[in-house]
């Protein structure tokens, strides 16, 4: 699962490998698994998986799909759009197959508030004019 603080109750700095945005960047941070062969990691803007589980199914929804090392345990997301809210959802990927993966963290409901992993990006800095 992802590392927030809605989950570990520590917040940036004092957990100073909570998911967090930077300008229009977000370092996603998550808990490693021992003996596993990668985590995939989708991203989509929250107005469009919202609270439905089922949009995430949707590939029109989702704005990155991708699969990292099991020795990786965060990568930093760039390029994204300013003050927007993004959902994120990630699972376990084992080498025994399909079956064997975990089930996605990230894609729950308000029901389910500790399933679900959203940040925002910062606001677009103001254009420095100069003469």
């Amino acid at each position: 699962m992802f590392r927030i603080s809605e989950i570990t109750g520590l917040s940036y700095p004092d957990d100073p490998f909570e998911m967090r945005a930077m300008g229009n960047s977000i370092h996603l941070h998550w808990f490693a698994v021992g003996d596993c062969a990668g985590y995939e990691i989708m991203c989509a803007r929250q107005e469009k998986v919202g609270d439905d589980v089922m949009a995430w199914e949707n590939p029109e929804n989702i704005e990155a799909r991708f699969i990292v090392s099991h020795e990786k345990t965060d990568t930093l997301l760039q390029d994204l759009q300013y003050d927007t809210t993004y959902s994120f959802a990630i699972r376990v990927l084992s080498d025994k197959g399909e079956q064997y993966h975990s089930e996605w963290f990230g894609t729950g409901t308000s029901r389910e508030w500790a399933n679900i992993c959203q940040r925002s990006t910062e606001e677009e800095p103001d254009s420095i004019v100069t003469p």
